[in-house]
């Protein structure tokens, strides 16, 4: 269809002149020397001019051309080079060894962990700030880690009591003090406490505000960089690098969905946490929200890996707050 209005429309241009022409001196041919000179001049004008208009647009499309292939060259032989970083990492812990894309699913995993370590925090910071705001079913997990089997007996009791108590210290330090009675000190929880804490600061994760879980997600990224830093800031660096080509390219969109295409779901859900625990703003990370880079966190496959399984809702609201404070 394209090609059709362009050949009609070169047709118009290329007859127009001579339709105007011929109307205007209409007749049939003449012997007279001077009226065909007349006539070329007219027409060698016309289509001289139509020539180099003709000329210019080819020089365009030609430079045009030579512009795309040589985006293209870059964009593909960056994924190239992407690609080759990723085949190529290997992580050894524990006597295994982690290669190529095993490596990443590696890495995610030791998000979760690190991510899982910090909800412990939360959950005896929740005791110590909010304790009457806790839902029952974390009392009943904490009470039967600290009583044993016969906490059910004076569950009532016990939780009015538990939050009486700490609401009644003075301020935060005396609260936090006073929870280690019951729970003991930081690092120093029974398995059962800790594992009880964990529960109720993975189900509050995504319920308190952005700005105090972000430095939950800074203290995971930072134990994960002192790590595999050199890995991941290379290929933060890379991304970055093909989303600017891809913003600022015409074939923006063309690139923007082989780039979806490309990224595993680990990669996806990395690159997330890279941006969610920066403590300073990612210079260019906003092209990844252009692109579309993230949406597949909004997919179970994603958000199977990341910590409490968030619903699409959260997840929209995470990514919407991590290029809001970190773009």
């Amino acid at each position: 269809m394209k090609n059709r209005l362009i050949a009609f429309s070169l047709a118009v241009i290329v007859l127009t002149p001579a339709i105007l022409y011929l109307s205007k001196f209409h007749g049939g041919l003449t012997v007279q020397h001077e009226r065909w000179g007349e006539a070329g001049s007219y027409f060698s004008g016309i289509y001289g001019s139509l020539a180099l208009l003709v000329l210019a647009y080819t020089t365009y499309l030609t430079q045009a051309q030579f512009r795309r292939q040589n985006e293209d060259s870059i964009f593909y032989k960056l994924f190239d080079s992407l690609q080759y970083r990723i085949q190529n990492s290997s992580i050894s812990t524990g006597g295994k060894e982690f290669s190529a894309h095993k490596s990443l699913k590696y890495i995610v995993d030791e998000f979760y962990k690190e991510l899982s370590g910090e909800a412990v925090e939360i959950g005896r910071m929740l005791f110590c700030t909010e304790p009457e705001k806790v839902a029952n079913v974390h009392y009943t997990k904490l009470f039967a880690a600290i009583n044993g089997p016969t906490w059910i007996e004076t569950f009532e009791e016990d939780r009015a009591a538990f939050i009486a108590d700490i609401t009644s210290q003075g301020h935060f330090n005396e609260r936090w003090e006073r929870l280690k009675d019951y729970i003991g000190s930081r690092g120093e929880e029974s398995q059962s406490v800790r594992e009880a804490l964990r529960a109720t600061g993975s189900v509050n994760f995504y319920k308190i505000p952005f700005k105090s879980r972000q430095r939950y997600y800074t203290a995971a990224l930072q134990r994960i960089l002192a790590e595999h830093g050199e890995f991941l800031d290379g290929y933060l660096s890379t991304i970055l690098y093909i989303a600017n080509i891809c913003t600022t390219s015409k074939n923006s969109l063309q690139y923007a969905q082989y780039a979806q295409s490309q990224l595993t779901r680990y990669e996806v859900v990395i690159l997330f946490y890279l941006l969610a625990g920066s403590d300073e703003k990612v210079v260019g990370a906003g092209n990844l929200k252009t692109l579309g880079l993230l949406n597949r966190l909004r997919t179970i496959d994603c958000q199977s890996l990341m910590i409490d399984l968030p619903s699409v809702e959260e997840i929209d609201r995470e990514i919407a707050a991590v290029f809001e404070t970190g773009t």
